[in-house]
């Protein structure tokens, strides 16, 4: 266990708590939650970073179960945006400044835990992280949304990172170790408000298989080329009887089981099958229905067979 290398002061952890929870309670009032959804909301908001971090510590317990003041900041800041919501809540960017607050506060509070018990930088800079968007990431799971922290967007966890970071390289250093704390909070509420300002945004995934792919081959292919070697030939002939075609059509039937395709394959072949069948099915049932409304005898449904007798039983004149 190491020792305790920065001491945050205990307003510190307060008003991390409080504005995250209260920013946490706006999105709950928004969603027309009750009190206890409400409160609920702050509480995983206000909380949820720091208790994941000290899980994934396991090293004295949950720090906000030991520090009730803690708790009662979550149900303050739940129940003062609950019945004042139209202050709190409709405030234009009152929300997303106290989340860049909470964000940023408990960047530093789970760097400098992390470090203090004798992490190395780069797991303290990564639980500074997770620390910082825990919270978030948890309040919209509760709320059945995705995250605004994993979605491609404005800097948000990647600003806790770079503000977790800074202080790390500041520490080990021992940089400026009075305004350390100060410097990185400035940084990490700077980076959010400058992608806010500007768009920065992160991208969304971009596939360079293509690219790295024509790169690789085009050398080989002007070489062979060159060579008089037809590379426009189609690796796997079309006959079936040849031996690299009964090799890859091997190889295509063990990947299709291995990866399960076969069986979408099956279904969708029983699928078929099963609307063909049914198609037939009321084909055949629109050729036995008797034509003209008339029964199998021949004669119109609902129509009385003619008697020989009379009602009385005699035989008609």
């Amino acid at each position: 266990m190491g020792q305790e290398l920065v001491e945050l002061p205990v307003w510190f952890t307060f008003v991390a708590t409080l504005t995250g929870a209260s920013a946490g309670a706006m999105y709950a009032v928004r969603a027309k939650y009750d009190l206890f959804g409400t409160v609920t909301i702050a509480f995983v908001s206000g909380l949820g970073g720091g208790i994941t971090r000290d899980v994934l510590l396991q090293n004295d317990g949950i720090f906000a179960f030991q520090n009730p003041y803690l708790l009662i900041a979550t149900f303050i800041g739940g129940a003062l945006v609950f019945y004042f919501g139209k202050i709190a809540t409709y405030i234009d960017g009152l929300s997303i400044f106290l989340d860049n607050i909470s964000v940023a506060f408990w960047a530093l509070i789970g760097v400098t835990k992390s470090l203090s018990t004798g992490l190395n930088a780069v797991p303290a800079v990564i639980l500074g992280t997770v620390t910082a968007v825990g919270g978030g990431i948890l309040r919209a799971v509760l709320m059945n949304r995705v995250p605004t922290a994993l979605l491609t967007g404005t800097l948000y966890g990647s600003a806790a990172f770079f503000g977790c970071a800074l202080f790390a390289v500041m520490n080990a250093f021992n940089i400026l170790p009075e305004y350390s704390v100060t410097i990185s909070v400035a940084l990490i509420i700077a980076i959010r408000y400058i992608s806010l300002i500007f768009g920065w945004k992160t991208k969304p995934p971009h596939d360079y298989t293509d690219a790295v792919a024509h790169a690789v081959t085009a050398p080989v292919k002007y070489v062979a080329e060159k060579a008089g070697v037809n590379v426009d030939k189609p690796i796997i002939p079309d006959d079936k009887d040849s031996l690299r075609w009964k090799i890859s059509h091997a190889w295509k039937v063990f990947s299709d089981r291995i990866s399960g395709r076969w069986m979408e394959e099956d279904e969708a072949t029983q699928g078929e099958k099963g609307h063909e069948s049914s198609a037939l099915q009321d084909h055949d049932t629109s050729h036995d229905k008797p034509e003209g409304g008339k029964s199998a005898g021949g004669k119109p449904e609902g129509e009385k067979p003619v008697d020989d007798k009379s009602e009385g039983g005699n035989p008609q004149s």
